[in-house]
């Protein structure tokens, strides 16, 4: 058996560098979020271990079976709960908000913590998406600008 490594062997050793660095950025010297890096981290993380067959498995970018479809609301309630948190606000500071503005909902904080929770993967691969595209969107801008 050869001691050179396959290119798959080559690539997942790429991915755990990529981990281990991700893992050591912190907001404001790095260019993206904590946030952003802890999510691709523990993505590659659980992808690596073995724990889920495809890295957009991993990354929550693609639906568990049997999971049922979400509704808008409840995606924007999860951005807003997200916009909150960034703040600094608690998950009990943030059901108290809720409850104020819509007194019918009477929600609990086990409530508010398990929706946040449920889609904040889905969150942060939206931020990561929307930050490239816009990256690509400039790249393109300035290199039509330069000819």
């Amino acid at each position: 058996m050869s001691d050179e490594k396959t290119e798959v062997e080559q690539h997942k050793d790429m991915l755990r560098e990529l981990e281990r660095q991700l893992k050591l950025l912190k907001h404001p010297t790095s260019p993206i979020s904590e946030n952003l890096a802890h999510w691709a981290a523990e993505g590659i993380e659980r992808y690596l271990s073995g724990n889920e067959g495809s890295l957009d498995a991993a990354l929550g970018l693609r639906r568990k079976p049997g999971r049922p479809k979400e509704t808008e609301k409840q995606r924007q309630k999860a951005r807003h709960t997200e916009a909150l948190r960034d703040q600094g606000k608690t998950y009990r500071e943030i059901t108290d908000i809720y409850n104020l503005n819509d007194p019918d909902a009477v929600l609990d904080e086990s409530a508010v913590t398990k929706a946040h929770r449920k889609y904040t993967n889905e969150l942060w691969a939206e931020e990561a998406i929307n930050r490239l595209n816009a990256e690509k969107e400039d790249e393109i801008k300035n290199s039509k600008k330069d000819t």
